[in-house]
C-alpha cells in the first residue's frame, strides 16, 4: 500500500484504532481498488452481531466523544450525544457501504446527531420565548 497525499498542517499520524473499510490504517489507499470491501467486524455488525458492534463502539467512541464535546462544550451532553450517535449507527449500519472509512462515516453521523440536537434545543428555546410574550 502507498500513503495517501497529506495536506499541510493536518495531523499525520492516525490513531491505531482508525481502520479503513478495506482493513488498512487510515492514511493509506488500496493498491488494487478494494475500496468497496468492508471489514469483517463491520460486516458481522451489519448482520446483527452485537459483540462486533461493541467492538466498533469501543474503538470509535473516544473519537466520537471528542467530536461531540468540541461541538457542544458540555461533558454530560456530549456523553448523551455519543449514545445517540451509536444508537443511530446501530440502526443505520446496513447503509454503510465502505465508500469511506467507518471512522469517517461515524464522524458524519455524529455531526448530524449533534446538529439535530442543537436545532431542536434552539426551536424549544424559541417556543418558550414566544409563550412568555
Amino acid at each position: 500500500m502507498r500513503l495517501a497525499a497529506r495536506r499541510p498542517g493536518i495531523h499525520t499520524s492516525p490513531p491505531t484504532a482508525c481502520i479503513h473499510a478495506w482493513g488498512a490504517p487510515v492514511g493509506t489507499v488500496p493498491e488494487s481498488g478494494n475500496v468497496g470491501l468492508i471489514d469483517d467486524v463491520v460486516r458481522r455488525a451489519q448482520h446483527g452481531d452485537v459483540r462486533a458492534f461493541e467492538s466498533i463502539y469501543h474503538t470509535h467512541a473516544p473519537a466520537v466523544y471528542a467530536l461531540c464535546r468540541r461541538m457542544v462544550g458540555d461533558e454530560q451532553q456530549a456523553r448523551e450525544l455519543v449514545q445517540d450517535a451509536f444508537v443511530r449507527a446501530w440502526e443505520r449500519l446496513t447503509s454503510f457501504r465502505g465508500h469511506s472509512s467507518l471512522a469517517t462515516w461515524l464522524h458524519r453521523l455524529a455531526v448530524n446527531v449533534v446538529l439535530e440536537r442543537l436545532r431542536s434545543s434552539r426551536r424549544d428555546t424559541l417556543r418558550l420565548n414566544r409563550r412568555r410574550r
